[in-house]
């Protein structure tokens, strides 16, 4: 399977090289024979395929994220030599309060690794998707409201981020 998603990526390179191609897998999948497959390929056409960017989905059950945490230590200790993406991401299991105090826990824990990783997608955008977590899991109704004040806290940590960023170049 490895040595075909590489071949995959590079035909899909192929034909639209002006993008990159993410592949998207559960964060509990064992990595090391795609790593493997591409460090081969890497190897056979001096390729570095920086392009490719591997994406995790990650789920926790805590307010804490603590196992967001270990999926993101296992990641820097599973000998990728690239940035990572958050693919998707979410809190489940929780009411709707304590959501509210995970989600920006995790991207807080994401913050300590974003040399890393090049950032984070939530799951899900509306609260009437097409699986029963998307109701528990959705940002905003089915009016484009948003159900809590995730979207405002996510906003402004990006922003504050964004200002400390700036600061600290000068600009």
């Amino acid at each position: 399977l490895a040595g075909f998603l590489v071949e995959l990526a590079d035909a899909v390179h192929s034909l639209d090289p002006d993008h990159p191609f993410l592949y998207r897998e559960v964060a509990e999948f064992n990595f090391d024979e795609l790593r493997m497959a591409l460090k081969e390929r890497i190897a056979q056409d001096k390729d570095e395929r920086s392009w490719f960017v591997l994406g995790l989905t990650v789920y926790d059950t805590g307010i804490t994220g603590e196992r967001f945490e270990g999926v993101l230590n296992r990641w820097l200790s599973s000998g990728w030599d690239r940035p990572a993406l958050i693919a998707e991401f979410g809190v489940l299991g929780l009411s709707r309060s304590d959501r509210i105090t995970a989600t920006p826990n995790l991207l807080n824990k994401l913050k300590k690794y974003k040399e890393n990783f090049l950032g984070a997608l939530a799951y899900v955008w509306s609260t009437n998707g097409p699986e029963a977590v998307d109701a528990e899991l959705g940002f905003v109704n089915n009016d484009g409201e948003a159900v809590d004040n995730r979207l405002s806290l996510i906003g402004r940590m990006w922003l504050e981020e964004a200002q400390a960023e700036q600061i600290r170049e000068g600009t």
